[in-house]
């Protein structure tokens, strides 16, 4: 009677293992949609620049403005002074 019990518990696992298994083969072959290509500027604030010398590559990086880092970074470390 013992063995009965065990051997149905045993073919249970085994079928709920085919059917996971199965599933997942379905699921993972299941090609999925692709989002629709878009026309937007990724940084919208970014302006466009067309020509890619040298000259106007520096113009830009000169153009770039970082704000005062020396203050920043003087209240980081205060903060890690604090630790």
């Amino acid at each position: 009677m013992n063995n009965n019990k065990n051997l149905y518990i045993i073919i249970g696992v085994v079928i709920l293992l085919i059917i996971v298994l199965g599933v997942w083969m379905w699921q993972s072959g299941t090609p999925t949609a692709n989002a629709p290509a878009t026309t937007e500027i990724p940084f919208a604030g970014a302006p466009i620049q067309t020509s890619d010398t040298t000259g106007a590559i520096n113009q830009d990086l000169k153009s770039i403005d970082l704000g005062n880092l020396d203050s920043d970074f003087q209240s980081i470390d205060r903060d890690l002074k604090s630790l």
